[in-house]
């Protein structure tokens, strides 16, 4: 994340600083946005796809845990912490990943879509 806040930082000053502004570059961000999270839900995707484990604490999802889907991992903290639902939510939803094949390849499908 830290990564992505410098490159938009950058790519912002850069599209700004001259006179004149430089309009196209400074519209840039959106694409770099889309990039960057794009490339961690693949990530995350291929992670999970093949059992990888985290190599650091992911979210909820501790160190030395396989993957869960990138999608898995936004919905799991928009909505507990976002959205109000707590620790109380996480739990569920990670027991519903847990014991349901159809829920787990759903939030796959998801996450590669």
């Amino acid at each position: 994340m830290i990564l992505g806040i410098i490159i938009v930082t950058a790519v912002l000053s850069a599209g700004t600083a001259e006179k004149p502004q430089n309009i196209r570059q400074a519209s840039m961000l959106q694409a770099v946005i889309l990039f960057l999270a794009s490339s961690q839900l693949i990530l995350t995707g291929i992670m999970s796809k093949f059992g990888w484990r985290t190599p650091i604490r992911f979210s909820s999802t501790p160190r030395e845990e396989v993957m869960k889907p990138g999608v898995f991992v936004l919905v799991e903290d928009i909505v507990a912490v976002d959205g109000g639902g707590g620790q109380h939510f996480r739990e569920a939803l990670l027991k519903k990943y847990e014991s349901s094949e159809v829920f787990r390849r759903l939030v796959g499908q998801m996450n590669w879509f």
